[in-house]
Order: structure tokens, then sequence, then C-alpha cells
């Protein structure tokens, strides 16, 4: 019995391990870069960051982000401490370029849930004030919905302030996210199936 108690664990455990590098394969498996056409008529470029690309990404998504709030002064993380997160895997990055130039990027994660799967959690969503308005943050909500489904996703979510009217009514017009109000004045907003994750990343701007 006790041979047999230990096949049964070491088997458990092969497969265990098995599964869980698939599962680091492929959400660190970078798709192919996506080309969208922006308003104007120009080609944006969406494509998964690389470690060069951290310290421009952190100005943007978190130091930028601090001061257009009045908040630095509450900013508790570095560039270090960001490119060493990044590099162990704890979020991913989707930057979009213009003629080679930082336009958005996005941070997010993979989350587990026992009743769903998995989901793609989307932290923080960042357009260069230069490139506002341009349809830049559809194409990338467009691209993250793409690498949601990529990843064995069904649903995407994210959150906004309650009164953060501009992007809440980009996310409730123009993505066509469901959304419920939750603690501290925070919107949840979800796209859940993956027929509507496919949708999403289908439709142009």
């Amino acid at each position: 019995m006790a041979k047999a108690a230990a096949f049964l664990a070491g088997a458990a455990s092969a497969l265990l391990a098995v599964w869980l590098r698939q599962r680091q394969r492929r959400h660190s498996d970078a798709p192919e870069p996506m080309k969208k056409s922006l308003r104007d008529g120009r080609q944006l470029v969406l494509r998964c960051a690389t470690r060069a690309d951290v310290e421009a990404v952190f100005e943007l998504c978190v130091r930028r982000l601090a001061i257009e709030h009045d908040a630095l002064d509450e900013l508790q993380t570095s560039v270090e401490a960001f490119r060493t997160s990044f590099a162990a895997g704890k979020f991913h990055l989707l930057v979009a370029e213009i003629d080679g130039a930082l336009a958005g990027a996005a941070t997010y994660q993979y989350s587990y849930r026992t009743w769903s799967g998995e989901s793609l959690y989307l932290q923080d969503l960042c357009v260069a004030a230069a490139n506002r308005g341009q349809g830049v943050g559809t194409q990338m909500i467009r691209g993250l919905a793409a690498v949601a489904v990529a990843g064995g996703c069904d649903r995407m979510f994210w959150e906004s302030h309650v009164g953060n009217a501009r992007a809440n009514e980009f996310y409730g017009s123009t993505v066509g996210a469901d959304t419920v109000l939750g603690e501290h004045q925070l919107l949840t907003w979800k796209l859940v199936g993956v027929d509507r994750l496919m949708r999403c990343a289908s439709v142009a701007v």
C-alpha cells in the first residue's frame, strides 16, 4: 500500500509539474505583433513588452499617472522594483507604438477562478497624452481581448473610479463592457465569454 501511495503521489507531482510548465509557457509565449489602423490612417503596432521597454512603461503607466493624480508622494515602488517584478513574471505588459515610439501601454495579470477558470485582469491602461483621442485605447482593449483568448481565458475584467467619467463612457459605450459598483467607489468592468472576447478583438475602431 505504501509503495502504491508513493507511486500515485509521484505521478500526481509529475503531472502537476507538466501542467505548470505548460501554463507558464502559454502565458509567456509572446503573440505576434498586431497591426491596427487608427482613425487618422496611421498604423498602430501592439506587441508584448521586453525588458528594454520597462523603464519607458514605468514612466508612462506608473510615475506619470501618479503625477497626473497629484499623488507622487504616495508612490511606493521604483523602476528597479518594477523591472524585477516584470522579469519574475508577476505581471505582463502590452505596448502600443506609432512609428516606433511608445503611444500607450497596459499592465495585466492572469487570474484563476475555481468556478470559471482563467481570466485576464487589466490593471492599468495608459495612453500618452499626445496620442489620446485617436483610438489608441480602443485598439489596446481589442488587443488585450485577443491576448485573453489566446491565453485560454473566458473573461477579461478591470476597474475604474466612479468619478472617471471619460474612461467610464469609453468602457461602457465603445467597449460595451458590463459593470457593477464595488467598494471604495470603484466600478468593476468585465467582458464574459470567449464569444464576447472574440467579438471585441475583431471590431475595428
